[in-house]
C-alpha cells in the first residue's frame, strides 16, 4: 500500500514537473519569438537635404502611426518615378545612395521610413506583412502626385524587396519591379540567420512559427516571395551581390527561376549593402528602367 502511494506521488510530482517545464519552455519561446520581430530602430543623419537634393517631406497617417519620407524631384515636371523600399532594421537614409544615380538621370525618387524605423512613428513589431502594408500606403500616396504620372517602379532592398514582390504579385499599379538582396521566404531566411548564430535554425523556426502567426495574422502562403513572384506581370530585375553573406545568392537564383521573365543580375564581388558602389549598378538599373517605362522613359539607357 505504501509502495503504491509512493508510486502515485512520484507520478503526480513528475507530471507537475513536466507541466511546469513545458510552461517555462512556452514562455521562453514566446519571448524569443517576439524579440525576433520586435522593432529595433536605427536613425540616420543622411537626408536628401544633407546630400543637397531638392525634396518634399511627407507624413502619412496609418492605423499605427505616421510613415514619414521624402519625394526627391529630379526635374520640374512629371517624370518616371522609383519608389525605394528599405529592408529589415534599415531606413530611408540607407536607400539614398541607391537612389542618387537615378536622380541625376532625370528620375523622381521616393524614400521613406517604415513604422518603427528611422523618423516614422513607433511600432512594436516588424514583419514582412507590416513592411508590405507601409509600402502599400506610400505607393498609394505616390500615385496621387501629379508629377509621378508617367508611372512608378518599385525598388526593394532585402526584406523590402520581398515586400515589393508581394505587392507586385497582387497586381499593384506599377511599371516594373527591382529587388536587391531579396530573400525567397521569410521563414527560410530566418532559419539561415539563426544558423549563422550557431542556433538550430530549422528547429527553432518550427517552434517559433505559431507565436509569429499571432503577430503577423496572415496566412504564411501569401508571404512567400518565391511562391508569389510567378504572378508578377510587369518587368522584373533581380539584383544580388555574389558575396552577400546575409542573403545568399541562392535566393536570387530561386526567385529568377520562379518567374521566367525576370532578369537576374549577379554583381560580382558585391555584398548585401554595397551594390550601389558596384561599377555595373548604375548602367544595369538605368537600362532596366528605360525598358520598363518605354516611351515614357526620362533618359537614355547609358549613364552620362
Amino acid at each position: 500500500m505504501i509502495r503504491q502511494r509512493w508510486v502515485l506521488d512520484f507520478v503526480v510530482v513528475g507530471s507537475a514537473a513536466i507541466m511546469i517545464a513545458l510552461l517555462v519552455a512556452i514562455v521562453i519561446l514566446r519571448r524569443f519569438a517576439r524579440g525576433v520581430l520586435r522593432t529595433h530602430r536605427r536613425r540616420s543623419e543622411r537626408t536628401p537635404a544633407s546630400l543637397g537634393l531638392d525634396a518634399a517631406a511627407f507624413a502619412l497617417e496609418r492605423g499605427g502611426g505616421a510613415v514619414r519620407g521624402w519625394v526627391v524631384y529630379a526635374v520640374p515636371g512629371p517624370a518616371p518615378t522609383v519608389l525605394f523600399v528599405h529592408g529589415w532594421r534599415s531606413h530611408a537614409g540607407d536607400m539614398l545612395p541607391w537612389a542618387a544615380p537615378l536622380i541625376g538621370h532625370g528620375y523622381h525618387v521616393i524614400v521613406y521610413d517604415a513604422l518603427g524605423h528611422g523618423n516614422s512613428d513607433d511600432s512594436e513589431f516588424t514583419s514582412l506583412r507590416h513592411l508590405r502594408e507601409d509600402m502599400d500606403a506610400v505607393l498609394s500616396y505616390a500615385r496621387s502626385l501629379p508629377r509621378t504620372a508617367p508611372g512608378i517602379v518599385l525598388f526593394g532592398h532585402s526584406m523590402g524587396g520581398a515586400a515589393a514582390i508581394l505587392a507586385a504579385a497582387k497586381a499593384a499599379p506599377i511599371r516594373g519591379l527591382i529587388t536587391a538582396g531579396a530573400p525567397t521566404d521569410p521563414l527560410q531566411i530566418t532559419a539561415e540567420w539563426l544558423d549563422s548564430r550557431g542556433l538550430p535554425g530549422p528547429l527553432l523556426v518550427k517552434l517559433l512559427r505559431p507565436f509569429w502567426q499571432r503577430i503577423v495574422r496572415e496566412p504564411y502562403a501569401t508571404l512567400r516571395p518565391v511562391r508569389r513572384i510567378g504572378r508578377v506581370a510587369v518587368p522584373v530585375l533581380i539584383l544580388h551581390g555574389s558575396e552577400d553573406i546575409h542573403v545568399g545568392s541562392h535566393h536570387a537564383r530561386a526567385l529568377a527561376a520562379a518567374n521566367p521573365l525576370a532578369r537576374l543580375e549577379l554583381l560580382d564581388g558585391a555584398d548585401h549593402v554595397n551594390l550601389p558602389q558596384h561599377a555595373r549598378y548604375e548602367a544595369v538599373v538605368l537600362a532596366f528602367l528605360a525598358r520598363a517605362f518605354g516611351s515614357d522613359r526620362a533618359v537614355s539607357e547609358e549613364p552620362g
